[in-house]
């Protein structure tokens, strides 16, 4: 029997899982750029918000050190029409790598007389209503009097030239007189600073599957309530990088509004008192090599700074980044880290005794892929992969991978700090 709703025309969501073990030694010129969560931030080049939730007693830890390592930064935003992108001095000073993307509609493509290939707009399947043209900059064709050149320049005069609000980065970032002499400083920039926002959410419950590992074993069937349990858990992370009251022992809210309760009570936040978080937000145009040294310096403080006067439902921190939308589907538009001490005797997530095994969640009722890996530090081994029914709405395709480590894992495990991480991925799933 159909349903009474049509069938949603865009994109499926999909949402890639991945957890393991993090290295002993990390810093942004050297993490890892094929495994998980260093591939994930590096895949996602510019961010529109990063958010730290964490304790406010590992908060008073680590923080101020984790302030004081990552670099001051900064954005701006400009009124410019492409064809000043192309000229003058802003255009040999800042572009120095990178490609030029224009996503335009079928109309604008032909009026633009530029080559390009269609893509998928999330609409009525073989019809060629948006395309895609890139250009590289930096070849050396792309100079005056070439003719690629000198067709994108043509236009961006006549048809693409309209004046857009531009966010800019300057990653060779200056103060005081110097800023003033470069060259954006022509088209009257409005400097933004990058400093976040601190918010502190009182009386908070944790659900008890926050420090809680995610166990792995290649070629099985993930059980249903191993994906409940982590769906629960970054639900509760998203929630409160909100700074959603829904997680708070005060919220009295209508049940006919909301029925959301927090998954799996920790005992240490069962009273009415709870526990406080701390939620750091930064927003506007946020590079990934700045978000890289954030990751970086959160793992380093947590295990220089001397963590051993907190129990273990106060280690952890998520670490929530939204992307900016640059691409109508296949886009990573977003990614949640959470880090974990390391392992402990608690049971893993939503496996019982004989019970262990890989989840791979979906959130939408339609078939969706989904993909799930244990990534570890040691060399990348072939994993098994299975089809099979992964609740009754949904199915997919489940891809679990373990990772054979060459470090010795129980001298690493007596280091203090996050050991642990469990990453998930977001494509074509935000408005």
């Amino acid at each position: 029997m159909p349903g009474i709703l049509p069938e949603p025309e865009g994109p499926s969501p999909k949402v890639y899982v991945t957890s393991g073990s993090l290295p002993p030694y990390i810093s942004p010129s050297e993490a890892p750029a094929k495994r998980a969560p260093w591939r994930t931030v590096r895949n996602v080049e510019f961010v529109q918000t990063v958010t730290a939730t964490l304790p406010e007693e590992l908060y008073d830890v680590i923080w101020r050190e984790v302030d004081d390592s990552t670099a001051n930064a900064e954005y701006a935003k400009v009124i410019m029409k492409l064809e000043d992108v192309l000229q003058g001095d802003f255009f040999n000073e800042y572009i120095k790598i990178g490609v030029l993307r224009l996503d335009l509609s079928q109309e604008v493509y032909k009026r633009a007389g530029l080559q390009g290939v269609p893509i998928r707009s999330g609409g009525r399947k073989h019809v060629k209503s948006r395309y895609v043209v890139e250009y590289n900059l930096r070849l050396p064709s792309m100079l005056r009097g070439k003719k690629g050149f000198d067709k994108l320049v043509w236009a961006a005069k006549n048809v693409l030239n309209r004046s857009l609000c531009w966010l800019f980065a300057d990653f060779n970032f200056k103060e005081g007189s110097e800023r003033l002499q470069r060259p954006i400083s022509a088209h009257h920039p409005t400097i933004q600073s990058f400093s976040p926002t601190i918010q502190t959410l009182r009386g908070v419950r944790f659900p008890s599957t926050l420090t809680t590992s995610l166990p792995t074993l290649p070629g099985l069937k993930p059980a249903e309530e191993t994906q409940e349990s982590i769906h629960d858990l970054f639900e509760f992370v998203d929630m409160l990088a909100l700074a959603s009251p829904r997680v708070q022992t005060t919220d009295n809210v209508d049940p006919f509004l909301s029925r959301y309760q927090v998954p799996d009570l920790s005992e240490s936040t069962t009273d009415s008192r709870g526990a406080s978080v701390k939620v750091v937000t930064w927003t506007g145009l946020v590079p990934a090599q700045w978000t890289l040294e954030l990751l970086c310096a959160i793992i380093k403080q947590s295990r220089v700074q001397d963590l051993s006067r907190l129990d273990r439902a106060s280690k952890w921190l998520g670490l929530c980044v939204t992307a900016h939308k640059v691409q109508p589907m296949g886009q990573i538009e977003g990614y949640t880290v959470l880090l974990q001490p390391e392992e402990g005797t608690d049971h893993a997530l939503g496996a019982n005794e004989g019970d262990v095994s890989v989840a791979a969640l979906s959130q939408t009722d339609t078939v969706d892929d989904v993909h799930m890996k244990d990534s570890t530090d040691g060399c990348d081994t072939l994993g098994t992969r299975s089809q099979g029914q992964l609740d009754d709405a949904t199915q997919g395709d489940v891809q679990m991978v373990d990772d054979t480590s060459t470090t010795d894992k129980d001298a690493v495990r007596t280091r203090p700090g996050f050991r642990r991480y469990i990453c998930v991925e977001h494509v074509d799933s935000l408005t």
